[in-house]
């Protein structure tokens, strides 16, 4: 005697029971199979790859480059004119206050690259460089990135603000 024919449905299920147990996700969807929910195979297939796709994404938007991201948020900050007033403020109390930091930095890496580079970063609402990251990152840029932290740079528009500074260097 033949086996009954399977509905689209009991596919449907067992697709959707075989993906589940196989990545080991916890979904509602899970018990309400076989309690009615009808649906076609082909699409609970298309939900699938768009769930899966859709959390792809959002991933690698989590794993975006922190440089990168920085920029963005620095030139956000000096498209407006309180924003550009206050990168300006910023990068006369760099000139001002890191020039020994940027010969100190000189003196201790070997064969230190004198390329010009950005500075990036990130202003409390008391005005502390809670972070700093530099592009491109060479050892002189590397050296200061780490003396910038306990900078106290005067306090920004809003706190966690990015700003950017231009460094160029003159090269003797």
């Amino acid at each position: 005697m033949p086996a009954p024919a399977r509905s689209d449905a009991g596919t449907a299920s067992q697709l959707i029971r075989g993906v589940l147990r196989a990545s080991g996700v916890e979904w509602p969807a899970r018990q309400a199979v076989g309690r009615g929910v009808r649906m076609s195979a082909s699409r609970c297939l298309v939900m699938i790859v768009a769930t899966t796709l859709l959390s792809g994404i959002s991933g690698s938007l989590a794993a975006e480059d922190p440089v990168a991201a920085a920029e963005r948020a620095a030139e956000a900050t000096a498209a407006t004119p309180e924003g550009k007033k206050y990168e300006d403020h910023v990068g006369t109390a760099f000139g001002r206050d890191q020039g020994k930091s940027i010969q100190a930095c000189a003196r201790e890496v070997k064969r230190p690259d004198l390329s010009d580079f950005r500075v990036f970063l990130r202003v409390s609402a008391a005005g502390q460089v809670e972070e700093a990251l530099v592009k491109p990152g060479t050892n002189l840029a590397a050296c200061l990135q780490g003396k910038l932290k306990t900078w106290n740079v005067g306090a920004p528009l809003h706190a966690d603000q990015w700003v950017s500074v231009q460094v160029k260097l003159q090269r003797k």
